[in-house]
């Protein structure tokens, strides 16, 4: 069982206790396993080089940091900054 399996299910077990975004990040990572690993169709994906610009990362820490204690959302931080979720760079 992969890494991300593992600790999927131990999250899972425990109640979620870190919360909807760690299920979230933990379901992308088994969909991007399991697209790379067994269908037959295989795509060249990129390595991703750079980050956020600076003030997009600055956008999403000062969220975080003001609803810690809330439900965090991916697809709200991604709406945050003017991206996808799904983003990832092309070329």
């Amino acid at each position: 069982m992969g890494w991300h399996l593992v600790a999927l299910k131990a999250e899972l077990e425990a109640g979620c206790p870190s919360g909807r975004l760690y299920g979230e990040a933990m379901g992308t990572a088994l969909a991007v396993h399991l697209l790379k690993n067994y269908t037959t169709v295989k795509s060249a994906l990129s390595e991703y080089e750079d980050g956020l610009p600076q003030y997009k990362l600055t956008q999403v820490l000062e969220y975080i940091q003001i609803y810690l204690d809330g439900e965090i959302k991916l697809a709200h931080l991604a709406a945050l900054v003017g991206m996808s979720k799904y983003y990832r760079k092309v070329g």
